[in-house]
């Protein structure tokens, strides 16, 4: 399929971010999964983390204070932290490949510490 068959939502930032978590980290994504009158770019499915993308829009104060309601609306209608993984943040990738990995591994490491979920998931490396 190519990307301009795909809804709008799926931009190359949503399906770079889907590639990292899926390629690079072997986990199981779902692109736009609802929650409730959400919809969460990217469920980390085994971690039960959302992972959003952050494009040139939500740099804007009020976005930031919309963004952080949201959050805490998800966190609490589903119980699913949020990692906002920015445009500066893929491009550091580029150059850097490894640092984006390790921040959503500590991230999806972190969380599983805090979660009864430890047993069932373990913890991510890099492959």
């Amino acid at each position: 399929m190519k990307l301009e068959d795909l809804p709008r939502a799926y931009t190359r930032p949503h399906l770079e971010l889907a590639h990292i978590l899926s390629e690079d980290l072997g986990l199981r994504v779902e692109l736009e999964f609802p929650i409730g009158t959400y919809m969460l770019d990217i469920l980390v499915t085994e971690a039960w983390c959302g992972v959003e993308y952050d494009g040139l829009g939500h740099s804007q104060p009020a976005q930031i204070e919309r963004d952080r309601n949201r959050d805490r609306q998800i966190m609490t209608l589903a119980g699913i932290p949020i990692i906002r993984i920015t445009p500066d943040k893929l491009r550091e990738r580029r150059d850097r490949p490894g640092e984006l990995v390790a921040e959503l591994c500590a991230f999806f490491n972190a969380w599983a510490d805090t979660c009864e979920k430890r047993r069932e998931i373990g913890a991510w490396t890099r492959r």
